[in-house]
């Protein structure tokens, strides 16, 4: 082989390399954006388990035909 073709070859393994580094930064990105609305929706889910365990009637439950103890059961 002449320097070219392991130059080149070199230079092709080094932009698969970027662009797979490339892909698994999105995918973190992705994933790290799906966590934090994963965690708002379990925050939010335990702040109204906290209210019906403590008696308080919110919003969301004024409206549901379900029981405080079904709803509690179900969070």
């Amino acid at each position: 082989m002449n320097s070219f073709a392991i130059c080149l070859d070199n230079i092709t393994y080094e932009i698969l390399e970027v662009k797979a580094m490339e892909e698994a930064l999105k995918t973190k990105e992705k994933y790290e954006i799906e966590l934090k609305d994963k965690q708002n929706e379990l925050l939010e889910k335990q702040t109204e388990l906290s209210k019906l365990n403590s008696g308080k009637t919110t919003l969301k439950s004024f409206f549901s035909t379900k029981s405080k103890t079904d709803q509690i059961q179900k969070l």
